[in-house]
């Protein structure tokens, strides 16, 4: 069984480090907006913010993560339309956004 090695926490933000790279990341009592920067982390299979305070529009970069297989976005508090460089994520198998 493979162990998860925290990489980065702060604001509630959990990335966690898998064989070398950070391949999951969880957010816990998020508040406030999604910030662009999240399109810089390529390397992300899992991206969980469901169930947070989590508001404004979820930023085009999201696009940037060809090899994003997991997005869940439920119960967020996003406005806004979802970003057309959402067509992007060709990898994408699981999607929630309610």
């Amino acid at each position: 069984m493979m162990m998860a090695e925290t990489l980065l926490t702060m604001e509630g933000v959990r990335v966690e480090l898998w064989c070398c790279l950070p391949m999951m990341m969880e957010v816990g009592r998020g508040a406030g907006p999604v910030f662009p920067e999240i399109g810089n982390l390529m390397v992300l299979r899992t991206i969980d913010l469901s169930w947070n305070s989590l508001n404004g529009s979820l930023p085009a970069t999201i696009g940037n993560l060809r090899d994003l297989r997991v997005l869940n976005l439920q119960s967020c508090r996003f406005t806004g339309n979802i970003p057309e460089e959402i067509s992007k994520l060709t990898n994408l198998a699981s999607l929630d956004i309610t």
